[in-house]
């Protein structure tokens, strides 16, 4: 299953934040004499910001599995201009035949980011000193 687009994804959940920023809140700013800028500042993006959190984090993880259209469309593009990280690590890996020790070397430390059956425990500490 492909994607939403991202930017339409991204501007439905900013309206839905909007949408549930309370009219009250602008009412109030307006009462203390708060112009547009100031209850942008002191309204909305308060109100927003679990939305905007969220909507970097979600920007992120697709930006992470970015790798079918630079790889289908422009293979890096010129001067690697559409090289994402994960193109970056198929290149390192896949494309540039380095040694099998060396390609363990370098993913060892996944084992620590995200354990898995079969990989050496975490090291811990001891609670007693």
């Amino acid at each position: 299953k492909a994607p939403p687009a991202p930017a339409g994804y991204q501007m439905m959940i900013f309206l839905a934040g909007l949408q549930g920023i309370p009219k009250e809140q602008y009412e109030a700013a307006s009462i203390d004499g708060a112009g547009k800028v100031k209850s942008f500042f002191y309204v909305t993006l308060p109100g927003l910001k679990n939305v905007i959190q969220y909507v970097i984090m979600i920007t992120v993880i697709q930006a992470m599995k970015l790798f079918t259209q630079p790889y289908v469309m422009t293979k890096g593009g010129p001067q690697n201009s559409t090289r994402t990280l994960v193109y970056y690590v198929y290149e390192q890996g896949f494309q540039k035949s380095l040694p099998a020790a060396h390609l363990k070397a370098r993913c060892q430390g996944c084992n620590y980011i995200t354990p898995s059956k079969g990989s050496p425990p975490l090291p811990s500490k001891s609670l007693g000193g």
